[in-house]
């Protein structure tokens, strides 16, 4: 299997659990990976930032917003209008 379809199969199986709640998982998991592959990808980086943030550890989720300038400058959060 190619680095490219590893790096796929995990993302799917991440993407899984975090749409199943099982965010803990998700940050276990990431964890695990060298830091290089993380910060190497948004799809890794935006699954850590929400992960962090669905089990309230917003200061982690701001950090990991932060690695990524401009990557989510432009989600603001609702004032109900």
């Amino acid at each position: 299997m190619t680095p490219l379809a590893e790096e796929s199969g995990l993302l799917a199986q991440l993407r899984a659990a975090a749409e199943q709640g099982r965010y803990d998982d998700v940050l276990e998991r990431l964890r695990a990976l060298p830091p290089s592959t993380i910060e190497g990808s948004t799809a890794f980086a935006l699954l850590a930032a929400e992960s962090h943030g669905r089990v309230g550890h917003y200061a982690e989720a701001q950090t990991w917003r932060l690695r990524w300038p401009g990557r989510g400058a432009s989600v603001r959060p609702s004032c109900g209008h």
